[in-house]
């Protein structure tokens, strides 16, 4: 009995240990999932908490999200989570076209007969006939040369990557992916490193990390932000010499790394855009991203990506610190008790500012829109280069029979800027613009500081050309527009509309200014115009020919002459000569039309004048059809 007694108490004791065991393991298991989840949805976790109203302001839970984020990073659950979603996607798409006629129709059955002749079956098959796109017939104009090779329509962006220190790992970067993605078929991938950039890569190597980023992610279009952290001294390439902050040697080895940095960055064909350095509370801070700004500008440009200044987004409209906002009808401080990161209302409305600059170059949509406007690009044998010029459209004008053709307009911008600037600054004026009046509007790339005009020294410098015999062409051959075009811009744009016009009566009914460049000898940038033609001791014959006011001199009192109408701000340093061009108007009894109002030389005069010059160009267009 008492054996019995023993026995029962000794499994009755391996039961409940055995029950307390499998408690303890699903406790395990279940306290390993939870890790394991917490981990893997690390990078959600942190982008939900960032965004939250009250738990994205405690410094608590952003480094806690930072340090879950960073150990996933680093045990390679993120890159995981990235490949089983970019497997689940392949995997839906596929079973998507699998299940669409059009792309698997059925195998219909093959009719046979018996020929009387022969003794052997004959198959016999329908042909489908493929439908024949036929081109829609070009209106022939006069003085037209062939459009170039190489011309393409670019697609709108869909993959964009986010990278940068940590206003990117922070709420900027959040809000920016937040407003890019709002955006039709648009998907940014982020990555932002609190305290890195590229002056220590012994602490974190971007340039490493960058070429696995844009391998895994295939980016369409890559936005930077780096240079609060770089601040410090450098080493030389060798690691062997130690660079002083702010000296000559460390400009070079900062803006050699930037080149580096880029052409990683553009590793696969995908565009680059930099966006600079923002004001600083500290005026000792703002000294040094003005330097960086300057050398991130100067090594975008050697690798061709587009440089996006924050710096009056930012600022005051004196360009000095800002200290409060209102956005969305919310009143708030601008930047965190730092004097660098941005708040969250401040985040929300940089985030709005970028976005609205870069939604036309990329052509981004909203879900139900019409896209009208567009961008297109062929090879230059004149600029021995690719380039690009963005077409609004009017909403009739996007049958693709082009049975409806409409009048185009050129606008040139101005030193400093390339074929964005008008997109950045008045992309929605545009768009309401062409569809008041009926036309197509196209801003082609005149280069920071080309003048548009043919340059005797450099040979890939050959503005004036490329705009007449290929530019002109590409458009009248693609896009439905007829013989009657204008032309006009601002500043060196200025310069250029009336040129060309000048120089080429027949190809443009009327040519406008704003703020133009009369004569390049009045120009403030007389550098730039010395590397195009060379010194104007040496060759003022050169300097003469390329100005307007010798031009109008030039030209015969009988000469046809397109309609003119230029505008200058009371208080732009060009207005002198620009009433020295009236008076030489009203002299030779030339039709004309000046306008001179409140204004500077800057965008916001600039963007109140376009709808008045776009109006009276429409209207020239107009009458010279009938």
């Amino acid at each position: 009995m008492d054996m019995q007694a023993q026995e029962s108490k000794d499994v009755s004791s391996s039961s409940v240990s055995k029950r307390r065991l499998s408690t303890r393991s699903w406790l395990l298991a279940l306290w390993l999932m939870m890790i394991f989840g917490t981990l893997y949805g690390a990078g959600d976790l942190r982008g939900w908490a960032l965004k939250h109203q009250v738990l994205g302001r405690s410094e608590w839970v952003q480094r806690t999200t930072s340090a879950l984020l960073q150990i996933s990073q680093s045990i390679g659950l993120q890159w995981v989570r990235r490949s089983v979603r970019g497997v689940m996607m392949y995997n839906a798409l596929s079973t998507y076209l699998l299940r669409q006629p059009e792309y698997f129709p059925a195998k219909r059955p093959v009719k046979r007969r018996l020929t009387p002749n022969k003794r052997r079956p004959v198959t016999t098959r329908r042909v489908r006939k493929r439908p024949v796109k036929v081109r829609p017939k070009v209106p022939l104009c006069k003085g037209l040369a062939k459009p170039p090779k190489g011309h393409r329509r670019e697609k709108p962006v869909r993959n964009i990557l986010l990278v940068g220190s940590s206003s990117i790992n922070h709420y900027l970067g959040t809000e920016l992916e937040r407003r890019l993605e709002s955006y039709h078929k648009v998907r940014v991938f982020r990555l932002g490193q609190v305290g890195t950039g590229l002056a220590r890569p012994d602490y974190f190597d971007w340039q490493s990390k960058i070429k696995e980023l844009v391998e895994k992610v295939n980016p369409v279009v890559t936005i930077t932000l780096f240079g609060r952290n770089d601040t410090q001294p450098l080493t030389s390439k060798d690691r062997k010499q130690y660079i002083g902050l702010g000296t000559r040697a460390w400009e070079k080895e900062y803006y050699r790394r930037h080149v580096q940095f880029m052409e990683s960055m553009r590793a696969k064909g995908g565009e680059v855009i930099v966006l600079g350095n923002p004001v600083m509370k500290s005026d000792r801070v703002s000294k040094w991203m003005r330097l960086f700004n300057k050398i991130i500008k100067k090594a975008a440009r050697k690798v061709g990506a587009h440089f996006l200044p924050l710096w009056m987004l930012s600022a005051t409209p004196k360009g000095e610190y800002r200290k409060r906002i209102t956005f969305e009808k919310k009143t708030g401080l601008m930047r965190m008790s730092d004097g660098s990161h941005f708040t969250l209302l401040g985040s929300k409305f940089m985030a709005a500012k970028i976005a609205e600059r870069l939604v036309g170059q990329l052509q981004l949509l909203k879900k139900d829109e019409v896209q009208r406007t567009f961008r297109y690009s062929f090879d230059s044998r004149f600029l021995q280069r690719k380039v690009s010029y963005l077409a609004y459209m009017p909403k009739d004008a996007l049958d693709e029979s082009m049975k409806k053709r409409f009048p185009v307009v050129y606008l040139l911008h101005g030193a400093g800027d390339d074929w964005r600037a008008w997109s950045e600054r008045a992309h929605e004026d545009l768009l309401a613009l062409s569809e008041k009046h009926k036309v197509v509007i196209v801003t082609p790339d005149g280069d920071i500081d080309s003048w548009y005009l043919d340059s005797p020294i450099q040979k890939k410098s050959q503005y004036a050309s490329y705009l007449i015999k290929e530019l002109i062409p590409d458009v009248h051959r693609h896009l439905p527009v007829t013989c009657q075009r204008a032309i006009s811009g601002l500043s060196m744009g200025g310069h250029g509309a009336f040129t060309l016009a000048l120089k080429h009566p027949k190809m443009f009914v009327a040519a406008s200014s704003m703020s133009g460049v009369m004569a390049l000898s009045s120009s403030g940038l007389k550098r730039t115009i010395k590397r195009k033609l060379g010194s104007r001791r040496k060759f003022p014959k050169r300097w003469k020919q390329h100005s307007a006011t010798w031009l109008i001199k030039q030209h015969p009192k009988d000469g046809h002459l397109p309609k003119l109408y230029f505008s200058v701000g009371r208080y732009d340093r060009l207005r002198y000569i620009n009433r020295k061009m009236r008076r030489l108007l009203k002299k030779r009894k030339i039709p004309h039309q000046y306008d001179e109002s409140r204004g500077r030389h800057d965008w916001k005069y600039w963007t109140k004048v376009l709808p008045k010059h776009l109006s009276w160009l429409a209207q020239q267009l107009r009458s010279s059809s009938q």
